[in-house]
């Protein structure tokens, strides 16, 4: 179980914080991990990003954002934060892509924990 909370501070994520909303229950944030790993809002995300839906695409970034906080996942938190502000307006940019392909990254490290 260590071990796997050091790679998840290797990767940026602020466990401590997070285990502190789960109050305590390694276990309980383990299992959330795991949960989030295949979560098929990430995926809906990028579907939506790449046809340009605005709307869906800040359904799925709202959700994740709240989730990744909760989660103590800074990097792929401020990815999407990025992404949920122009969303909401309406706005879906090139510069997006660029977002969601740094969030791909984090997510593929996370798959491999």
């Amino acid at each position: 179980m260590k071990e796997r909370f050091d790679k998840l501070k290797a990767l940026g994520c602020d466990v401590d914080g997070a285990l502190e909303r789960f109050l305590g229950d390694e276990q309980l944030y383990l299992t959330c991990v795991e949960d989030l790993k295949t979560d098929a809002s990430f995926d809906k995300l990028g579907e939506a990003l790449a046809q340009r839906d605005s709307r869906g695409a800040f359904q799925s970034a709202h959700k994740l954002k709240g989730v990744y906080a909760n989660m103590g996942m800074i990097p792929i938190y401020n990815d999407c934060v990025k992404l949920v502000e122009p969303l909401r307006s309406g706005e879906v940019t090139d510069d997006m892509t660029q977002t969601f392909e740094r969030m791909q990254q984090f997510m593929n490290s996370l798959r491999q924990i």
